[in-house]
């Protein structure tokens, strides 16, 4: 944020009066002469802090603090509505800020804690929170497990969404913690292990939250009942890190409202791969598609799901203009038993992917409108096919991978 803007602000919004108006404070600027008289400008509370809201820069807010009392108050909440935490040197640091001042915690809307080693400054003071994120890659099962079961057994009143790859001890804890969140409408545990007991079946998860939109899961994911009652659902985000083929051709009958599937490594049973087409009848509101997959030592794209080298019949017809067009996504992460690694190894990776996407817009440009795939190191690609037949080409480094929730 460029310094002009501080001073700007600096100059022009300090707190001179106050005034009430209605049930809002006004805070007027100091007046400023035009064809030589005072005009004050009174902006109310509400629209400051909507201003405010477009500066993004974590930096500048802080600074922004320091203008005057009203603009403390204003930045501290929105510096403390989303808090993201990648280290777990700053969790300690994060727990004295919300213990010294109690209104900081109820400022607190998101919440991403990763690599955290086990420490979590949890709170029941966190009344606001309305997302939470608690992602380790490397923790000890004992410290993994002690923490989230300690996180289920808690209450966030306003709770919508709820992301962990921690183990989770019994699905008695998972079941409970749904039971007093039934407005959750983001539930990803698709990393989550249970250790001991059971696991909570998709019939009981569609029963208790059926606000739910967003869901990542690993467990065995339809039983005899559901087949049976064929629950309806509201679930347009679907990730399923294990799925056979009677398991999608279930899932297409029950979510045929999808609009992002996501399906990961492990694939079993299948004996017929579908084509483009075949997603775009099953799923026909279908936007984001993302197929994960093992990175070996010779480039090629997994034809377990779909058979990107199938021949376009003739009996298919061509996708109407003014229908959206899907995005595909291939997301590659290195298998442990290869061997190469090379800069020429990842070379030939990216020139095959690259010439695949083209080959798939070649055939079915009506249907897929962009590619993105990653790979080794790589940034993340993305090829993007106009209307006028041009592929645009951009590389960006980025690497969540909850894109097929954002859709």
């Amino acid at each position: 944020m460029p310094s002009a803007f501080l001073k700007f602000f600096g100059r022009l919004f300090l707190r001179e009066t106050s005034a009430k108006s209605g049930d809002r404070e006004v805070y007027r600027t100091p007046p400023t002469s035009s064809v030589g008289r005072f005009i004050p400008l009174q902006l109310p509370l509400e629209l400051w802090v909507e201003v405010l809201s477009f500066v993004s820069d974590r930096r500048t807010l802080v600074q922004l603090m320091l203008v005057n009392h009203a603009f403390h108050d204003i930045t501290e909440t929105l510096l403390y509505r989303t808090v993201v935490l990648k280290s777990h040197y700053t969790i300690p640091l994060l727990d004295r800020a919300l213990k010294s001042s109690a209104k900081r915690a109820k400022f607190v809307h998101v919440l991403e804690l990763t690599e955290s080693t086990g420490y979590y400054p949890f709170q029941p003071t966190l009344s606001s929170l309305r997302y939470l994120t608690l992602i380790d890659y490397d923790y000890r099962d004992c410290v993994g497990q002690r923490t989230c079961d300690a996180v289920l057994t808690m209450c966030f009143p306003h709770l919508r969404g709820f992301t962990t790859n921690l183990p989770i001890t019994s699905a008695s804890y998972l079941d409970s913690f749904l039971t007093v969140h039934q407005k959750l409408d983001e539930l990803d545990i698709s990393r989550s292990q249970y250790l001991l007991e059971g696991t909570v079946g998709i019939l009981e998860l569609w029963t208790s939250l059926r606000s739910l939109r967003v869901l990542g899961y690993h467990s065995p994911f339809f039983s005899d009942s559901v087949r049976r009652r064929r629950t309806p659902t509201k679930v347009t985000h679907l990730y399923r890190p294990i799925c056979t083929e009677p398991e999608l051709s279930l899932i297409s009958s029950l979510m045929p409202q999808l609009v992002s599937l996501r399906l990961g490594g492990r694939r079993g049973g299948w004996n017929t791969p579908w084509s483009l087409y075949d997603v775009a009848m099953n799923f026909p509101h279908l936007r984001f598609l993302q197929l994960d997959m093992l990175q070996g030592d010779t480039p090629t794209l997994s034809k377990t799901v779909i058979d990107w080298t199938l021949d376009r019949s003739q009996d298919i017809p061509p996708r109407p203009s003014s229908e959206p067009r899907m995005t595909v996504a291939w997301m590659y992460t290195r298998n442990p038993r290869c061997k190469e690694g090379s800069v020429g190894w990842a070379d030939a990776w990216d020139k095959y992917l690259d010439a695949m996407a083209l080959e798939v817009f070649r055939v079915w440009g009506d249907y897929v409108g962009q590619i993105k795939f990653r790979h080794t190191e790589i940034p993340l690609t993305s090829l993007t096919l106009q209307r006028s037949g041009r592929v645009s080409r951009s590389h960006v480094i980025d690497r969540r991978d909850d894109h097929w929730k954002r859709i």
